[in-house]
């Protein structure tokens, strides 16, 4: 008797550890993010990073907001003065060429103003040690404008 209310109890615990877990899920993707990703055919492996610029403080990082500029084309002037979120996440998806890409969100005052996606190959080292080889900044596409690139 004393067994049985055991894995009862057990039970009960698991599957409370499991709805958890979906609710910790959803909490650290927003849902917005979710749904703006999925709007191009993409969906969220896992959380990457998330950075914070304060309000006047993209100027100071010239070499990022240029290349988000210019090969993400993601228009930044206007957000120079307020506060900017810049959130990645590594997707689920991959290519031929690429097998870890990052769609990277940003936002000002909780409204997403862009994305891009950054094209990574990454290769295991004898030693264990990740080697990227190659990396490439695109604006966010649509998964299927990557054409014969993208495995069906």
């Amino acid at each position: 008797m004393k067994l049985k209310l055991f894995f009862i109890f057990m039970l009960v615990i698991l599957v409370g550890c499991n709805e958890q877990k979906d609710e910790i899920v959803t909490e650290l993707h927003k849902e917005q993010h979710i749904n703006y990703l999925k709007d191009y055919g993409w969906s969220i492996d896992r959380f990457a990073s998330d950075f914070k610029y304060a309000a006047s403080s993209l100027e100071s990082f010239k070499s990022h907001v240029n290349d988000i500029e210019e090969l993400g084309q993601v228009d930044l002037a206007p957000y120079f003065d307020k506060e900017v979120i810049e959130t990645g996440y590594i997707l689920q998806e991959k290519t031929m060429t690429y097998n870890k890409i990052v769609g990277y969100i940003l936002e000002s005052d909780d409204e997403i103003i862009g994305g891009y996606l950054e094209f990574n190959h990454e290769a295991e080292q004898e030693d264990g040690t990740l080697e990227i080889d190659q990396t490439e900044i695109s604006p966010m596409l649509h998964r299927k404008e990557l054409g014969s690139n993208y495995p069906r």
